[in-house]
């Protein structure tokens, strides 16, 4: 939950099937706020955990053997994390308030081994997803705090000269950007929707799909495909949406995409859907649940789409990594 603290970090261990919850508070006792605040993004680089704590304020780094605290890194308003040359590029809000002026975010640039930040380099506002492909970053820019609209276009960073060199116009709302083996790029827009008198969300646009063909395709419409959700596992694109297009309730679906662009279908039956994970080594897929005021579900389905197990895991689970 946002300001409130309440963000921990558990993991599956793979060699005897436990499941440890809230690992960080117990491998580090002397840090005694804990985590963080409203942990945003995580991700595997050798044998460290990156995690992007967007209410703190900074980028945690730890051990993946024993999960205790290698240092942090101070990046204001920090959501998502790509990895390349030796670097950690990390995309943050800089400081936007929900609602009010346009404010450009940044892309920060933190080498990876002495966990020095080096700079930063202005993209849009809100930027969200990001993704290497082709030895460039491709930066999702949002807007999605600003009172007079929503951003709607990717930024293009060349990671040698550190400037952005380029922008792609995608549609409203950019959310998340992922790359293919043949170094494509799958975007999804979240959509548009306001809050009603009751604070409960209506969405008017819904979350679509789009793919980019490197170096120069546009950006392409999967019709029929609304995407919440997009990772990449393997050969395949994991995508999660519904049907209903403008409900977050009902008909909720996971397709996978191969490499010949051939789309497997299957419906689900849960709902308040809000992170996914795919393994590529056994074809697993993880999904988390969440009701936003409680503990969500960590849910394993197999390569025949077949629930395996799911346990209970943190507030509003969302953000996944495999080591």
């Amino acid at each position: 939950e946002f300001h409130k603290n309440t963000s921990t970090l558990d993991f599956l261990r793979f060699k005897d099937g436990k499941y440890i919850s809230d690992a960080f508070a117990k491998m580090n006792p002397e840090v005694t706020l804990g985590l963080g605040d409203t942990g945003n993004d995580i991700a595997l680089w050798g044998d460290r955990v990156w995690i992007a704590m967007n209410g703190t304020g900074n980028v945690t780094v730890l051990d993946a053997f024993d999960e205790t605290l290698v240092g942090t890194i101070g990046v204001p308003d920090p959501r998502c994390i790509a990895f390349l040359d030796g670097y950690a590029y990390v995309t943050s809000y800089s400081g936007a308030v929900w609602g009010g002026e346009a404010v450009k975010g940044e892309v920060f640039k933190i080498d990876i081994e002495n966990l020095i930040c080096e700079g930063s380099v202005q993209v849009g506002c809100q930027p969200e997803g990001i993704a290497v492909a082709g030895g460039k970053i491709y930066v999702a820019n949002s807007g999605g705090y600003q009172a007079a609209g929503y951003e709607n276009t990717i930024s293009v960073i060349d990671p040698v000269s550190f400037t952005v060199t380029g922008s792609i116009t995608v549609a409203d709302n950019v959310h998340q950007v992922v790359s293919d083996k043949d170094g494509n790029l799958w975007v999804n827009t979240y959509g548009i929707g306001e809050y009603d008198e009751n604070w409960n969300y209506v969405q008017t646009v819904a979350c679509n799909l789009f793919k980019i063909v490197l170096p120069d395709g546009e950006p392409v419409l999967q019709e029929n495909i609304h995407a919440s959700l997009i990772t990449v596992s393997g050969d395949d694109i994991l995508v999660v949406g519904n049907d209903g297009e403008l409900s977050a309730a009902i008909d909720w679906h996971l397709r996978v995409i191969d490499s010949e662009g051939n789309i497997t279908d299957h419906s689900l039956s849960e709902t308040g859907l809000y992170g996914i994970c795919g393994n590529p080594s056994n074809g697993d897929i993880y999904l988390t649940t969440s009701d936003y005021t409680g503990p969500g579900q960590v849910i394993c389905l197999g390569s025949d789409f077949a629930r395996k197990w799911s346990v209970t895991a943190g507030m509003n689970p969302g953000h996944l990594a495999l080591w």
